[in-house]
């Protein structure tokens, strides 16, 4: 099974490296208005961004998060819920190939015993009591040798298919992920905010108006703190910093290497926004005056090692066009997934960050043909008229592994 989102695989500064899902849409929600969530779960979002700073003015920040805290409880109790569902099935699923084994003993048994009695009257009264091997009916299986004291239940069935594993219990139904955006570090509100809110449930924190490694590290020892207290294993959080000031930007590689816990970082250039106003550049729609910024911080992300990078934002609600470009700028550049401010939004988000079927296929043939010449001997293939190595395998094999994780379930 694909690693899940809270799957050790390492260790890292104040917790565990986790084998996060990929996530393609990450849809802002405002903190006041978490009845919204059931649409934007409909909306198909990978993960919903319950916003707690910029969606929310300052007298309302209290009662936004009593609501928010709320949400992220729910979530855990249909996660609890969920687990459980997914328990009984398995152990339905474990108990139901333990009664058709029963029963195929019994099957076995019957049939034996039938063959011995048709083994006896060919043997003819008075042929005493040398055990003779009965022989099978024609086409019939024949029983499997029993092992010393392994009993009745040893016998093979009749029907080789009520032996047939039971299909394993796959992954639950994907459940759309919860951040939340905190106001900045600044003061024991925001820390009592953060601390309100990291809890069981809760997928992630979305921290803004990062200035550099220090703000990180800073959210990361909180946060591991949190962990602690609702008894999450360290790093069960993730950390997503939102890199909105110059100094961020310049430092991409040293926030995103500042904790283990850090996913899902990358460039958010929205028209007119932080980003904007700290660089001083004029947005287009075409994206050009920030395709070198994206670009380079993604590659000092990707040089961290910190998962899943994602971009945004399209502010423009209705020219769907134009988010479809600004998406596939953003797919091509090596970008992951990108945030979202409308349910609307999502569908084509998704479309773009996802491998289409006949790209799949290709993958899946491109792994056979490689492997296929490697045991030949052979170290390069021509494929479908392009030449491939273990290179582009390891690529196909990236893709296909991704797009199976990110159906990997919650908890």
């Amino acid at each position: 099974m694909a690693p899940g989102p809270w799957t050790a695989v390492g260790a890292g500064p104040g917790g565990g490296a986790w084998a996060r899902p990929p996530l393609r849409s990450l849809l802002f929600v405002p903190g006041t208005r978490t009845d919204w969530l059931p649409k934007a779960r409909a909306a198909g979002a990978d993960a919903v961004i319950l916003d707690l700073e910029d969606a929310v003015p300052w007298e309302g920040k209290a009662s936004a998060r009593d609501q928010v805290a709320e949400a992220i409880e729910e979530e855990a109790r249909a996660q609890a819920a969920e687990a459980g569902r997914e328990a009984r099935a398995q152990a339905a699923v474990a108990g139901d190939a333990r009664a058709r084994a029963a029963m195929a003993g019994e099957k076995a048994r019957a049939q034996a015993g039938a063959w011995a009695e048709e083994a006896a009257e060919r043997r003819g009264p008075g042929a005493g009591s040398v055990p003779v091997r009965a022989s099978a009916p024609a086409g019939a299986p024949a029983p499997a040798p029993a092992r010393a004291g392994a009993g009745d239940a040893a016998l093979a069935p009749a029907d080789a298919g009520d032996w047939a594993p039971a299909p394993a219990a796959g992954p639950g139904p994907w459940r759309t992920r919860l951040f939340v955006r905190v106001n900045p570090l600044d003061g024991w509100a925001a820390a009592g905010e953060l601390r309100a809110v990291a809890r069981p449930g809760l997928s992630g924190i979305v921290l803004p108006k990062v200035t550099g490694a220090d703000d990180i590290r800073f959210a990361d020892r909180l946060l591991g703190w949190c962990e602690r207290e609702h008894g999450l294993p360290p790093g069960a959080l993730a950390l997503v910093p939102l890199l909105e000031t110059a100094r961020a930007l310049r430092d991409a590689h040293g926030c995103a290497a500042a904790a283990a816990r850090v996913a899902y970082l990358g460039a958010v250039t929205g028209a007119g926004g932080d980003v904007e106003r700290a660089v001083g550049y004029r947005w287009s729609p075409q994206g050009a005056e920030t395709h070198a910024l994206r670009s380079r911080v993604l590659l000092d992300v990707r040089a961290a090692g910190s998962p899943h990078p994602v971009a945004g934002l399209w502010t423009r609600i209705g020219e769907l066009d134009g988010l479809r470009a600004f998406a596939e700028q953003n797919r091509a550049l090596g970008y992951t997934g990108m945030m979202a401010i409308h349910p609307s939004h999502v569908a084509v988000i998704n479309e773009v960050f996802s491998p289409r079927p006949a790209e799949l296929d290709r993958a899946a043939r491109l792994i056979a043909a490689v492997a296929e010449a490697r045991a030949r001997g052979a170290g390069a293939v021509v494929f479908e008229g392009e030449m491939v190595d273990e290179a582009m395998a390891a690529t196909a094999r990236l893709m296909l592994e991704h797009h199976a994780a990110r159906d990997s379930p919650l908890p």
